[in-house]
């Protein structure tokens, strides 16, 4: 530009007039919107290093905008226009030059004109082909393709402008891809997050109807216990006077029914409790095995009924942990009634305790019905029993959930495994605090 700058003034030197005066204001607009072009693309590239994708659309979208890019080619258009009229003009001249001159100055003249057309024919050809190579250029990023880039093959005076929209192109090009890949990933991510509440929402509705089967199990066992009640304080209440022994056997049975269902109601908000992290466990530092052996010691009378033997295996050292002692009874007790419920006559029942390195071990094998092999991750749900284990003997179900729902508030492992008609196993796991291992 600054060659071309320089051939105006020379002209502007050499005429004078007012032509050549317009001829450089107009050129002065053509500098003034390619260094605009440069800036816009400056910034396009700015924005894009600095990772703002808005700045920079905005920005080439102001390079594409009529007022840039659609005056920067009017202009061009303009000045070659102008040109071919200065060359029209020219051969004007040559033409009453030669009809003036034409018999002294016929070849003389005629090289001339042959000359000047070959010279403003090469620079129309070479403005041109630069403007074609950035039209080229523009027509691609107006069709969105950025890996378009402008060929080597330009005036000196076009390469700088070339060089800078090719490195605007390949930074766009590249934010584009990053843009593309954001957007495959966050559809992955939001595929992910529809497939996750699809199974939030496949597990609310098994809660919703595990809450349904649990309302239908709480009534189906609060009637009895309700209905005996009423029946006996109806029985009390009908009739002729009754004696004070027949009111004491009323109450009496009034009075076990009431326990009983407090005890269910009370193992019932336990559980509850625990499901949502909130059991009420007292802990305090406690010898297992003397809770155990005296559990197991209260169990005989029960055990000689059916003539099973309790065979109690203990380590020849003490452990110390920390747990709510009422509660781990419980424990206790639930897993050794189920084991001599269950279990044949004249059987075998093998308590144990041992330590490994960070856990203290109890373990109650029996030799009864044991487990199918479908039921042993069934057998802590609420109000389940076992195909075999529903004939055998009363109960609410509610046992085992129970035990769980106490070693886990301990931060332990309690389960079950077994094989039907061979007997079931017990394993409660207990943490055992670091400064109080075992002790001999």
């Amino acid at each position: 530009m600054r060659g071309v700058r320089e051939n105006i003034a020379a002209e502007l030197s050499h005429v004078g007039d007012a032509t050549e005066v317009a001829e450089l204001e107009h050129f002065n607009k053509i500098e003034l919107l390619a260094e605009e072009i440069i800036k816009g693309s400056e910034m396009v590239l700015i924005a894009v290093e600095k990772n703002q994708p808005q700045v920079a659309t905005l920005a080439l979208s102001n390079l594409r905008s009529d007022e840039i890019e659609g005056a920067f080619i009017r202009l061009i258009d303009d000045a070659i226009s102008e040109e071919l009229r200065e060359v029209r003009e020219t051969r004007m001249v040559v033409q009453q030059l030669n009809t003036v001159l034409t018999r002294s100055l016929a070849l003389g003249l005629l090289c001339f004109v042959l000359l000047t057309a070959a010279l403003l024919y090469s620079i129309w050809q070479a403005i041109t082909h630069n403007l074609s190579v950035f039209e080229a250029a523009t027509n691609a990023y107006l069709a969105n393709d950025f890996s378009h880039r402008v060929s080597d093959n330009v005036a000196d005076e076009f390469s700088t402008l070339a060089v800078a929209l090719n490195n605007m192109s390949a930074k766009v090009e590249t934010q584009r891809q990053r843009e593309i890949t954001t957007q495959e990933n966050l559809e992955e991510v939001i595929t992910h997050r529809t497939n996750e509440l699809k199974t939030s929402n496949e597990k609310l509705e098994a809660i919703s109807e595990t809450r349904k089967q649990f309302l239908a199990d709480i009534s189906h066992e609060l009637r009895t216990p309700l209905t005996i009640i009423q029946g006996e304080a109806d029985l009390a209440l009908r009739g002729d006077a009754k004696t004070t022994d027949e009111f004491h056997t009323a109450l009496h049975r009034i009075k076990e029914q009431t326990v009983h269902t407090n005890r269910f109601v009370q193992d019932l908000l336990f559980v509850a409790r625990a499901d949502d992290g909130k059991a009420p466990i007292h802990k305090r530092s406690a010898s297992i095995v003397p809770l155990i052996a005296d559990i197991c010691s209260d169990f005989s009378v029960l055990s000689k009924e059916k003539n099973i033997q309790i065979v109690e295996d203990y380590p020849d050292k003490e452990f110390i942990v920390d747990i709510d002692t009422s509660k781990f009874n419980q424990v206790i007790t639930i897993l050794l009634d189920n084991a001599i419920r269950y279990s044949y006559r004249d059987s075998v029942i093998n308590v144990s305790v041992y330590g490994t390195h960070d856990n203290l071990v109890i373990k109650i094998s029996d030799s009864g019905i044991g487990l199918k092999y479908n039921e042993a991750s069934q057998v802590f749900s609420r109000f389940y029993r076992g195909t075999e284990g529903s004939g055998k003997a009363a109960g609410t179900g509610l046992g085992l959930p129970v035990a769980k729902a106490i070693i886990d508030a301990h931060g332990g492992t309690i389960n079950l495994n077994g094989e039907s008609s061979i007997g079931t196993t017990a394993t409660v796991t207990l943490p055992i605090p670091k400064q109080l291992r075992a002790v001999r």
